[in-house]
């Protein structure tokens, strides 16, 4: 039940996100063609022509058993991953800084050494 519920979440989300994108290239082809851009029912008819496309969009997403299935399964499969706890996120930064470090250390070194070598071959 959780499942479906985060799905429904991240469904309306994604028509939410489908209307602004289909009411500003809807906008656009209607500035291309000179069309008038009147307002019907407290909305302009490219918003009006969007939210029936985003809400076609989410009933075909909701009607599709196998779409459904597939976002129900990759939700529960997401429920089940653990992620580190704060002590060991703070342990694998210090890790990683520390190893940037003496990686940058070596590479001073051989860039050192290697400028050096440089510089004699070519002043001879």
């Amino acid at each position: 039940m959780k499942s479906k519920k985060i799905v429904n979440i991240c469904l309306i989300i994604a028509a939410l996100f489908l209307y602004y994108i289909a009411s500003q290239i809807v906008e656009l082809i209607f500035d291309n063609l000179n069309l008038p851009i009147t307002r019907e029912f407290g909305l302009t008819v490219p918003e009006i022509i969007s939210v029936f496309v985003a809400l076609i969009s989410y009933v075909i997403a909701i009607k599709n058993s196998s779409w459904m299935g597939f976002l129900n399964e990759a939700v529960t499969e997401l429920s089940k991953v653990t992620y580190p706890t704060k002590k060991e996120s703070g342990q694998s930064a210090v890790v990683a800084i520390v190893m940037v470090s003496v990686a940058t250390v070596f590479l001073a070194i051989f860039d050192s050494f290697w400028s050096y070598v440089t510089q004699l071959i070519l002043s001879n």
